[in-house]
């Protein structure tokens, strides 16, 4: 049987985004239902992953730099809006900015070393940050809590009654704290996740696929490879940094050794299983992330539970070398195959139209 062919644009490829996001609403839907209880701040807590992971998605996937560093980035973000809410009053929201442009800045450090080194060396540069990290954080202890973390729950200063993110009375269902703290992570993932998808379609994302596939060719074509990859890094921790921001309100309580080295392989894992260069690979990586672990101790409390863990992901790679994104568009495409609109042809000039003028030489 021959795929329906679908132009791109159409009224039908419409129709199949639409049922793109409703599929997307009915998971926030599922998740605010009945019977969910703490599961709620799970769900959410594997939002702000998918935000994360997306974050290296754009330096890993479309810039083609391997980084083991993001764990660090995650935890700026976490401990920056922590602190602003939980020491200075902060409403939460505006948290982010912040904790995006401190990661930004990071990130631009961080990306100056991929001008000199690549591949294995620039995976062991960002190897570095991700094992130095919670270290600085035990330091900084009146900053950030020190080995003991820091809650949001319990403020000072400018909050001593402490914080809640309570749903405002205009929004409906009489969500409570839980329900309106995923509903609120997950409206900012639906805006990063926009925002990274036009980011990649536009000329800046091109270039940095261009350089990750030929970087002399790129250059050759007139873009700054080095402005290219120092952006890719500086980006990909501001969406990163977002995510941890978002984490410290899902979690309500953090602490250094959540962004440590093991949290950077969780978002490597989260990425190749989910799809690497895609955009709704990012959001069922964190997912997976997220409640594989969970899934496995259920069905073997006790050690045995990582043998099952470790082999559902070598299932997972294995049977999906490219992710699980990859394994369904391989699917859909024997159903289904989108193609791009052409553009219309100007009807043709007829001859005798254009050798009626006279062309009969000046003398």
């Amino acid at each position: 049987m021959k795929p329906r062919v679908i132009v791109r644009g159409s009224v039908e490829h419409r129709v199949w985004q639409v049922g793109g996001w409703l599929l997307f609403v009915g998971v926030a839907v599922y998740v605010l239902g009945p019977g969910m209880d703490y599961l709620v701040l799970r769900w959410a807590q594997a939002v702000t992953l998918a935000i994360a992971i997306l974050g290296l998605n754009l330096v890993t996937g479309y810039s083609g730099q391997v980084s083991l560093g993001h764990s660090a980035f995650f935890g700026i973000g976490a401990y920056t809006t922590m602190i602003l809410v939980a020491d200075h009053g902060w409403p939460f929201l505006a948290t982010l900015p912040v904790a995006g442009a401190i990661g930004f800045l990071v990130g631009v450090l961080v990306g100056l070393p991929a001008l000199r080194i690549r591949d294995l060396y620039l995976t062991l540069v960002t190897l570095g940050i991700a094992l130095a990290f919670p270290s600085i954080v035990k330091k900084l202890e009146s900053l950030t809590g020190g080995g003991n973390g820091k809650t949001i729950t319990v403020g000072k200063g400018d909050v001593p009654n402490g914080f809640r993110w309570d749903a405002p009375s205009w929004v409906p269902g009489h969500l409570d704290q839980n329900g309106w703290t995923f509903l609120t992570v997950f409206l900012v993932a639906i805006v990063m996740f926009l925002l990274a998808s036009n980011l990649v379609r536009s000329r800046i994302g091109r270039a940095t696929v261009a350089v990750r596939d030929n970087e002399i060719g790129a250059i050759s074509s007139g873009v700054n490879s080095s402005k290219v990859k120092v952006m890719a890094f500086a980006v990909s921790a501001f969406w990163t940094a977002v995510g941890g921001g978002c984490f410290a309100l899902a979690g309500g309580t953090i602490a250094p050794d959540s962004f440590g080295l093991q949290r950077s392989i969780e978002l490597i894992a989260g990425l190749v299983i989910g799809g690497i260069a895609t955009i709704i690979g990012p959001a069922l990586g964190g997912v997976i992330v997220e409640f594989l672990p969970y899934l496995s101790f259920n069905v073997f409390p006790g050690p045995e539970a990582y043998v099952l863990y470790g082999l559902i992901l070598i299932a997972l790679v294995f049977f999906m070398p490219g992710g699980i994104v990859a394994g369904f568009r391989l699917l859909k495409s024997r159903v289904v195959r989108v193609v791009p609109r052409l553009p219309e042809i100007e009807p043709a000039i007829p001859v005798a139209a254009a050798t009626s003028e006279d062309t009969t030489p000046v003398r």
